[in-house]
């Protein structure tokens, strides 16, 4: 899936920028972070992990035999989109920080194809197909690994209160479903200034419960974001 090929791509990448910072840390003094809000913004892949399909896999019918249910015959599942992140924090010492976030994970699109046999009519087909949308805010702690004046890498572990949006495209309806998961991440922040920084991310949920719609799942997000410090980051001997 895309999320994934984007990690294989950028792996490379992170590990040459991890070997610069920790040679810099190596030929730089420590630095002294300031405590300070930072607010930030980013986008890059994302993913609606759908693969468990739908919430009972079956098909109820009602045929010359009474009612029958129909396992499903095959399933299609396209969790691949483009998601986006806000973000809101105050750094409270050189190792922690603490995050608001709004996350957008976008959504993906889920086909169930059911194929049985009518006693007059023959082999009979019916597919469901479900369209999903996944956001919410989420709040997080940040244990901060500085590397040098320039670098700092970071596990995040916090909760996402996340709406689930499906579309049941056969019935024409759309239901929201709420729900409280953990949230993990780790990724790097690289100061560009005094002011700016980059920040590369990769984040998952736990498994959102299922719900009348779709079985259990979960979301992801790779992202790239630009961080502006309300308060400067400055280094001491």
């Amino acid at each position: 899936m895309k999320t994934k090929v984007w990690l294989r791509q950028i792996v490379p990448v992170c590990r040459r920028l991890i070997l610069a910072a920790t040679l810099s840390a190596l030929m730089n003094d420590a630095a002294a972070v300031e405590p300070g809000a930072y607010v930030g913004a980013g986008v890059g892949p994302s993913e609606h992990d759908l693969s468990a399909g739908s919430a009972t896999g079956t098909l109820v019918i009602l045929d010359r035999f009474g009612v029958r249910a129909i396992p499903r015959d095959s399933l299609h599942v396209d969790g691949d989109d483009t998601g986006w992140r806000g973000v809101i924090g105050y750094r409270l010492g050189r190792y922690l920080a603490a995050e608001l976030e709004y996350l957008d994970f976008g959504g993906g699109r889920l086909r169930e194809t059911f194929v049985w046999t009518d006693f007059l009519l023959g082999e009979q087909t019916a597919e469901h197909t479900y369209t999903t949308d996944v956001s919410g805010p989420a709040v997080s702690a940040l244990g901060m690994l500085p590397i040098g004046d320039k670098f700092d890498l970071y596990l995040r572990a916090g909760v996402l209160f996340g709406d689930t949006k499906v579309t049941t495209h056969e019935f024409q309806k759309t239901d929201t479903y709420g729900d409280e998961v953990l949230l993990g991440g780790a990724g790097a922040d690289w100061r560009l200034s005094d002011r700016w920084s980059a920040r590369l991310e990769y984040q998952r949920s736990a498994e959102l419960d299922a719900n009348f719609d779709i079985a259990e799942s979960r979301v992801e997000l790779f992202s790239l974001s630009i961080l502006y410090r309300l308060r400067s980051v400055s280094s001491v001997d």
